[in-house]
């Protein structure tokens, strides 16, 4: 069965090449015969068998990543991504750099469906007079076949980073590390948040979401998908409270979508932020203050202003009103913003993440301690 899977790859790799010419007007000659990518070792050739793919993730036609497992150790191919020589501070923690073998070139090409960026002519001279039953064919080299594809990065993850186990979590990490020549000026200050946001922070966080963020082309885009996040913990606050009074062994989010479904509830927008920015630090609260440019007075609730101020910029990016027309801020504005941002999805997932995703067990009610027989008369 092994050997049955590094031919399938081998041929799906070559068929991806031969498909790749002909729709470039250019047909490979011997198209159906059998190619395969010289063997390295036993082990590698287990590995491409067997090995589990955990996930992938298609970013753009060339930028693509598939995270996948063999015997206690955790790889993550990348498609469109600098090389580590070009990334400022390296790879991220927990992520180091590994040989490209015949094994985890198949897997990273197959699973991720990422197209040769050869000319038909370069895949036609390569691959068309040299197939199974040549003499002397012993198979493709690596190296050769490699070219023929976009730039390939394959890193070893550490299993003892928790981050490592979730492609989206890795995928922004190394988004953050190789943003060089990105569409938006972020500092290298929101670059490291960013980074550590997406390594260290709450396991709740919705991290496709900071995802799509970060590889947003403008300021707007990154903010929005930022807001999404803390705007899945509305629900919280009121219904920690309701489950004072009425206990529940649902978790939060199942409890709001009931609400939603069954009574049309759900909680008020801008009253839900205040008091999800008010379960936080109160740092939290003033570090948004002052990216928006805001102030502070002595009889000011920081939560309040902070809110007013999110929700307004969000109201101004999402609807089409005049009464929501936003003054557009500045690059170095907009990144302060985006700063602040970070820290408030942080803060409110380690606040509120484990209890809106997790379920709260309900106390058993205690039994009632019998009463002491009477005693007997003398």
């Amino acid at each position: 069965m092994a050997n049955r899977n590094r031919k399938k790859m081998s041929a799906a790799t070559f068929k991806k090449l031969v498909d790749h010419a002909a729709a470039y007007g250019t047909d490979i000659a011997n198209a159906d015969k059998v190619r395969w990518i010289k063997r390295l070792r036993d082990e590698d050739a287990e590995l491409m068998s067997k090995a589990d793919v955990i996930d992938r993730r298609k970013i753009t036609r060339q930028m693509r990543a598939v995270l996948f497992e063999h015997e206690d150790r955790r790889f993550v191919a990348f498609f469109g991504f600098a090389s580590v020589d070009d990334m400022p501070n390296g790879l991220p923690e927990g992520l180091t750099e590994i040989e490209l073998t015949p094994g985890t070139f198949g897997i990273s090409v197959t699973e991720t469906e990422v197209m040769p960026r050869a000319t038909a002519a370069e895949i036609r001279e390569l691959i068309e007079s040299e197939f199974e039953g040549v003499e002397n064919y012993e198979g493709h080299e690596l190296q050769a076949i490699r070219d023929l594809f976009p730039r390939i990065l394959i890193v070893e993850a550490s299993v003892d980073f928790t981050y490592t186990s979730d492609i989206d979590r890795v995928l922004g990490a190394m988004v953050a590390a190789t943003y060089i020549d990105g569409p938006i000026a972020l500092s290298e200050a929101t670059l490291n948040a960013a980074s550590e946001l997406f390594s260290s922070g709450s396991e709740y966080i919705p991290y496709q979401n900071v995802l799509q963020g970060v590889l947003s082309i403008y300021w707007g885009g990154f903010f929005v998908d930022l807001y999404r996040c803390v705007e899945q913990l509305y629900a919280v606050p009121r219904l920690l409270d309701l489950t004072k009074d009425w206990s529940s062994s649902r978790s939060i989010a199942e409890l709001a979508d009931l609400l939603d479904k069954r009574l049309a509830w759900r909680p008020r927008e801008e009253e839900a932020l205040i008091r999800v920015i008010g379960g936080c630090p109160l740092a939290t609260a003033k570090k948004l203050i002052s990216a928006f440019g805001g102030k502070l007075e002595e009889t000011s609730i920081p939560a309040d202003i902070a809110a007013r101020h999110v929700y307004n910029m969000r109201n101004g990016l999402v609807h089409f009103r005049g009464d929501t027309k936003i003054a557009q801020p500045t690059d170095d504005q907009w990144d302060q913003i985006i700063l602040a941002m970070i820290g408030l999805v942080s803060e409110t997932y380690a606040a509120f993440g484990k209890q809106y995703h997790v379920a709260t067990a309900i106390a058993a009610p205690a039994m009632p301690v019998p009463a002491a027989p009477a005693a007997e008369p003398a």
